[in-house]
């Protein structure tokens, strides 16, 4: 990823940000690993950065794999994972997923949460 030095987590997140825009799961893939071999999982816009990334190049496994290996889990995270869901149409893990994160202390969900929720189960087709 970088020649000679250390590539910072501002760096990791314009890859990423690249790999998702492209829609490219190959290099993504490759950015993944080299997040979790240099220990930038740490950090929490990157975990969240790798769960759209994923999602949007067509890795949702990869994306609900990430989502299980994150050690905590904030808002944008369940979020980020509940929109993955929605943008391939699986409106039922969505909906499972939510009721898991209202299960856990201290995780209000916000109105972007409302939004991927619905937008969820208006693509898997869930009107009630």
């Amino acid at each position: 990823m970088s020649r000679g030095g250390r590539t910072d987590e501002v760096t990791m997140l314009g890859l990423i940000s690249a790999c998702a825009n492209r829609g490219a799961l190959d290099p993504a893939k490759r950015v993944h690993f080299y997040v979790k071999n240099h220990g930038l999982y740490k950090v929490f816009s990157v975990g969240n950065a790798l769960i759209d990334m994923f999602a949007k190049c067509g890795g949702l496994a990869d994306a609900c794999k990430v989502f299980e290996e994150m050690p905590r889990k904030n808002i944008r995270k369940w979020t980020s994972m509940i929109m993955g869901f929605a943008m391939h149409g699986d409106g039922k893990s969505a909906l499972a997923l939510f009721d898991r994160m209202k299960a856990q202390k201290g995780i209000k969900p916000k109105q972007v949460t409302f939004v991927s929720l619905l937008y969820a189960c208006s693509h898997a087709g869930l009107v009630k």
